[in-house]
This record gives structure tokens, sequence and C-alpha cells, in this order.
């Protein structure tokens, strides 16, 4: 059986209410935050995939990284930035066997979220995160 070697980058991080216009040089530190680890972990592991032949690294993007999201505009251009890196990463990777993708999960209404949340997307449906005592009846 084969060894397999695979990276999950996700970089947590606050999830900023500024807008564009409000955009100051803190906004950066959200981009290093969520691009910086995807990159050097991904340059750290390349070297052994490459010996391979082949490997698959994943990063954690986020849904407003693929979609503009009004007042969130430090945590929305840090996840874009990271999914491009990402299709970059592909595509110079991809010649040596190496796949790399990323996961874009929703946005979850929870109670460590929701002081962070326009009332904009808390109104148009993100998923409410289940309690841990409720129970599934489908």
């Amino acid at each position: 059986m084969s060894e397999r070697v695979a990276i999950v980058a996700g970089a947590g991080g606050e999830l900023g209410r500024a807008t564009a216009e409000k955009l100051a040089a803190a906004g950066f530190t959200m981009i290093d935050v969520n691009l910086g680890p995807a990159l050097w972990l991904t340059q750290a592991v390349v070297p052994y995939l490459r010996e391979r032949g082949s490997g698959s690294i994943v990063h954690v993007a986020a849904r407003p990284g693929l979609e503009p999201t009004a007042g969130m505009a430090t945590y929305a251009v840090s996840k874009a930035a990271l999914v491009h890196l990402t299709r970059v990463l592909d595509l110079e990777l991809r010649p040596l066997g190496i796949r790399v993708n990323a996961v874009a999960p929703q946005l979850l209404d929870t109670a460590k979220n929701r002081p962070y949340l326009t009332p904009y997307l808390l109104a148009h449906g993100l998923p409410r995160r289940r309690s841990p005592t409720s129970s599934s009846t489908s």
C-alpha cells in the first residue's frame, strides 16, 4: 500500500466587519493569517510529493472568498487571495502529479460569528449550527 500525504491548511481568524471603504492596514494581517500558512505548508510538502510523483493538497477557503460579501472586506479579500493562490499552485504543480484544491465552507450562524455578520447575511439564510443536544429525525 502506498503512503499518502495530504495537507489541509486552514487558518482561523476573526470575521472583520470592515467595508472596503474602511479597510485599514490591519486588514493585511488577515491576509497574512489566511494566505501565509497555506503557502508555507505547501512549500514544505512539495519536495516530498514531487519525489513520490503524486499527491494532493487541500486548502480551506470560504464562501466570501468566492462570492462578494458586503461588510466583510478583510475576510473576503483574504479568502479570495487564498482561492487564487490555490488555482495558481494547481497550475504549477499539476504537471508534477500534485493536485491543489480548496474547500469553501459556508458561514454558519453561531453565537461566536453573529457579532460579525451583517443583517443582510443573517437575513439570507445562513445555515444555523445545530445544538449538540438536538437530534435529527430525518
